[in-house]
């Protein structure tokens, strides 16, 4: 920056200002959103990683990773059927969304996709590119602060070394975690965000519920000795026509294993008075 603008005050005439304008403006631009992000990481380093505390408001996260992407071309967007509800910091999710983006518009070969979709427990935002990647070594180094890999050093690959530190904090803000993974080729970024607590409990519910009917389920496929048992086979049948004592699983404790092939048969055999 100080170079052309020495170069332009001594030769005015020769100088295309509308051109040396736009170039200083993103520089500007660039040097601001440095700043911006040096000045997020002093504060989480000085809030001793506290959550989230900005502006929060009920948010559509399919909506909003929609309206980012937009603005870079040929991103494809792949939004998740039905509404997808979130209480947080928009400002802060759209800043992952976009260094996520600008991530992989850097190295891609061709494409970059990000979808939406959900889970039980989360909200997923999964972006994938098809360029070189990311060893498996070098995962969670790449969250440091300045990391450049040696691939994306040369000065046209641009970047500072802290978009993927600034969406690891912001995430981590919002209670969630970041991953990444193989895209085959290329790479996959996993955001996951917890959704709200209404509906957290209620799919934890729905799980405890689950977990009470498969028990329920078990204890009543055992004996009441705890040995589990299934039809009969033909043989163990067999020695129930003819031997009334033996009752059926259904009404008594321990099973009777046929030892011609293994399958547990009917409960024990009782004495009648």
């Amino acid at each position: 920056m100080r170079t052309e603008l020495e170069v332009a005050q001594r030769l005015p005439d020769d100088t295309d200002w509308p051109a040396l304008t736009d170039d200083l403006l993103a520089d500007v631009q660039r040097l601001s959103r440095l700043v911006d992000d040096l000045l997020l990481l002093a504060r989480s380093d000085d809030g001793g990683g506290r959550p989230i505390s900005r502006r929060l408001e009920q948010i559509d996260l399919g909506q909003l990773v929609g309206e980012v992407a937009a603005r870079y071309p040929g991103v494809r967007h792949e939004d998740a059927t039905g509404p997808l509800p979130l209480v947080a910091d928009p400002d802060a999710l759209a800043r992952v969304v976009a260094n996520l983006l600008d991530n992989a518009c850097r190295h891609r070969r061709s494409t970059v996709t990000v979808r939406t979709a959900k889970s039980e427990f989360d909200l997923l935002v999964v972006v994938t590119d098809d360029g070189p990647g990311i060893p498996v070594g070098d995962r969670e180094r790449v969250f440091d602060r300045f990391t450049r890999l040696d691939d994306g050093r040369a000065r046209d690959a641009g970047g500072s070394g802290l978009g993927l530190a600034i969406v690891q904090e912001l995430v981590r803000r919002h209670g969630g975690s970041v991953t990444l993974g193989d895209a085959n080729p290329g790479l996959r970024v996993e955001v996951r965000l917890p959704r709200s607590r209404e509906v957290t409990d209620a799919a934890r519910g729905r799980e405890a519920a689950r977990d009470k009917d498969a028990a329920r389920d078990s204890d009543a496929g055992r004996g009441r000795r705890g040995v589990p048992f299934t039809e009969p086979s033909p043989r163990v049948a067999r020695l129930q026509e003819r031997n009334p004592q033996v009752t059926r699983p259904d009404e008594s404790g321990a099973a009777l294993v046929d030892p011609e092939d293994g399958r547990l048969g009917v409960a024990e055999v009782i004495t009648k008075e």
